[in-house]
């Protein structure tokens, strides 16, 4: 039986890779690919103290995130204005 590979980032996490992806590296961006797909899984590693979140520290993080990357419909999309 022949093993996954791996994407380890040391002190951070390690993980299995499936099958037919493919992990790169960018400043600290991690992203896994699959051949013929348009998917992505993109992992993002923080400098942290090891304290734990504050109240709404994960959901700002997310906010800026999606704010980033998520496309907003123009008006008039499908025919609605």
């Amino acid at each position: 039986m022949l093993a996954m590979p791996m994407l380890e980032v040391p002190g951070s996490f390690t993980m299995l890779v499936p099958d037919g992806w493919s992990a790169t590296e960018n400043e600290g961006t991690y992203e896994l690919t699959k051949t013929g797909t348009d998917g992505e899984v993109h992992i993002s590693v923080f400098d942290r103290d090891g304290s734990r979140l504050g109240d709404d520290e994960a959901a700002e993080l997310v906010r800026q995130f999606t704010e980033g990357t998520i496309v907003k419909p123009r008006r008039g999309l499908f025919g609605r204005r």
